[in-house]
């Protein structure tokens, strides 16, 4: 699980899972052999620029279905963040 800080945007997933697939090759270089990358159905998961990396280090992907909560284990951890205040000293984190 990763956040961020910036827009979510193709380029982010990707170098995100790069920097992913990269530490999981490190622990088990046969790890595309049984695993599967979950992701949401959000826009840059779905991009084109997305599938094609992803096709091109030849990682396994699964997109869920919308609204899927009960079969992406990151659910429970974001509804935990969702839950409290993360900013209750009201920093300004915006762009303006």
């Amino acid at each position: 699980m990763s956040l961020t800080t910036v827009n979510t945007t193709s380029e982010v997933v990707c170098l995100f899972v790069k920097q992913l697939v990269d530490a999981m090759e490190r622990q088990d270089p046969h790890f595309r052999e049984n695993t599967v990358l979950q992701f949401d159905g959000a826009t840059y998961h779905r991009s084109g620029e997305t599938r094609n990396f992803l096709s091109n280090i030849g990682v396994k992907t699964m997109i869920s279905g919308p609204y899927g909560y009960d079969i992406a284990p990151v659910e429970m951890f974001f509804s935990g963040i969702k839950s409290t205040n993360l900013n209750p000293e009201l920093i300004r984190t915006g762009k303006k």
